[in-house]
């Protein structure tokens, strides 16, 4: 199930590289938004769920006969939050996606996007922020919303990171490697 609902997030992703090229809507939040929405639909999509109790533990069983530090959580995080990390590191692709390399001020869309694309997650852990303080009676208050208010921090610190660590410093890496084989920039 999971494996099929990845595959279709790749198609979709790369579907919208083309409308956002097409359109020339790369300075425009709409991509980084939609490639949040398609993170967030794609986890439950995947058979997750906004609660502890519905965690895929089996999966790091998969790869790994028993218990491995430090690998056998990454690939549980992996498995849980696999669609958001799958859509943070398209968002810097959904800016670059056919663009000349001499182009300047790349890194700074690229830059803007990713805030955009962050700010996206961080609107959606305020909301579930502002309701939790709000239906802090309920009945369900630790059966749905705290889960959901712990996944949705756990989210937004995974796609902070692979935003900021993977997608953006990767981004300039690849920048100054190609501006240094090809002799563009100073």
């Amino acid at each position: 199930m999971g494996a099929g609902a990845i595959a279709i997030l790749v198609w979709q992703i790369f579907s919208l590289f083309e409308i956002i090229d097409t359109n020339n809507l790369r300075q425009s939040p709409i991509g980084p938004v939609v490639l949040g929405l398609l993170g967030s639909f794609h986890f439950f999509k995947t058979g997750h769920q906004a609660t502890l109790s519905s965690i895929q533990w089996e999966s790091a069983f998969i790869p790994l006969a028993k218990i491995r530090y430090p690998w056998t959580p990454i690939i549980v995080i992996l498995n849980t939050f696999g669609a958001q990390i799958l859509c943070a590191i398209a968002v810097p692709c959904l800016v670059l996606w056919k663009v000349k390399p001499q182009k300047k001020g790349l890194l700074s869309v690229v830059t803007r996007a990713i805030a955009t694309h962050i700010l996206f997650y961080a609107t959606i852990n305020l909301a579930t922020t502002m309701w939790a303080g709000h239906l802090r009676r309920h009945l369900m208050l630790y059966r749905i919303f705290s889960p959901r208010f712990m996944v949705g921090a756990v989210v937004l610190l995974v796609v902070d990171f692979v935003s900021i660590a993977i997608a953006l410093w990767g981004t300039r890496m690849s920048m100054i490697s190609t501006a240094e084989v090809f002799g563009f920039g100073g």
